[in-house]
């Protein structure tokens, strides 16, 4: 069983004092993570729990620290990742039709080919995304950044205004 505790965070991962406090106060016990390696339904289910609260904007840091994988296995279609940090996660398979990404750093995932139908993209870091394979059917892109670095589906015309 593997369980972060802040005391963890802040000894081994250099976690901000305010960032660690807050993560003591939701997760008194640690947070057992040893279900993000289990089952998909185990997997899902801790996903859903860590990208539903405030813990979503710490996602990339986990990710970059090597405290999270950076395979997310979860079905989101529909969930609230506005603002959320997913920075060089791997979502390539992510079910995320008709979810809020709005604002979300997005820089350096793997979007390969997840479901991204319907999804608000609106305002959200694409810059060096791997959106390859992606489903962006009916997907806001507004306001979206992204460089050239982004690689888009085959005949896919981005916004002219997220460059």
């Amino acid at each position: 069983m593997i369980t972060l505790t802040a005391q963890m965070l802040r000894d081994n991962f250099g976690a901000c004092e305010s960032g660690a406090q807050r993560f003591e106060n939701d997760y008194p016990d640690g947070l057992n993570i040893s279900r993000l390696w289990g089952t998909y339904e185990e997997a899902d289910d801790l996903w859903k729990e860590i990208l539903g609260g405030w813990l979503k904007t710490q996602v990339g840091w986990a990710i970059a620290t090597g405290i999270l994988p950076a395979r997310i296995r979860a079905n989101l279609s529909g969930a609230d990742l506005s603002g959320a940090d997913l920075s060089k996660a791997d979502l390539s398979w992510v079910n995320l039709s008709g979810a809020d990404l709005s604002g979300a750093d997005l820089s350096g995932a793997d979007l390969g080919r997840a479901n991204l139908s319907k999804a608000d993209l609106s305002w959200a870091n694409l810059s060096g995304a791997n959106l390859s394979r992606a489903d962006l059917g009916r997907a806001n892109l507004s306001g979206a950044n992204y460089n050239e670095y982004t690689v888009w589906p085959e005949y896919f015309s981005p916004p002219m205004s997220g460059k």
